[in-house]
């Protein structure tokens, strides 16, 4: 397991994938053993910050603009405002959505919101980006772009990319497929997606 690699997470509902991203990312505490990733300090503060998880739906802040979305981590993290504000529009733009800056949540499509979460995850600069079925709500052609663009940015930040997905289109389109079943991991041959 590589610092940068690009992983699918994949299995039946059920199986176990969001729990391990869960696990990943330090949302969940595992009940035995330890969960680490190469290339994270590992204080737990420290290695808080160098994650940012995607979670299925984008969990937008209804009341705040696209602009104060995408800085928001930022904000609460104690990062000064013009900082923030640059940042945020940076990432903004890696995933195409700059021009909406001002626009509510309740304003925009399934894709754009969706694009808006992963640039909040973006402006953070993590090292480990996880994204918990990041095209499950999308259509097909929205969900093609947010994996342009979760590979995209992952490449510019230098960060690894696990994905969990039912979509064997998505899993192909990363480099190795773990598969989980009944809460069992395990990786997956060479580039074949498991059944």
């Amino acid at each position: 397991m590589a610092a940068r690699a690009r992983i699918a997470i994949v299995g039946p509902s059920g199986s176990g994938k969001s729990t391990l991203l869960h696990l990943m990312a330090g949302l969940e505490i595992p009940t035995g053993g330890t969960v680490e990733w190469p290339g994270l300090d590992a204080g737990a503060a420290d290695r808080a910050r160098q994650i940012g998880v995607v979670f299925q739906g984008p969990t937008l802040v209804p009341a705040l603009d696209v602009l104060e979305n995408a800085s928001l981590p930022l904000v609460l993290a104690g990062v000064p405002a013009k900082e923030c504000r640059s940042r945020a529009l940076e990432a903004l733009r890696l995933v195409g959505v700059e021009a909406l800056v001002h626009q509510l949540p309740e304003e925009l499509s399934g894709g754009q919101a969706q694009r808006v979460a992963l640039a909040r995850v973006l402006a953070q600069g993590p090292h480990l980006v996880l994204a918990d079925e990041p095209t499950g709500q999308l259509d097909a052609v929205a969900g093609r772009q947010v994996i342009d663009e979760l590979l995209l940015a992952a490449d510019r930040l230098g960060a690894a990319l696990v994905v969990s997905t039912h979509d064997a289109l998505v899993a192909e389109r990363l480099d190795e497929r773990w598969t989980m079943h009944e809460g069992r991991l395990s990786a997956a041959a060479e580039g074949r997606v498991p059944a």
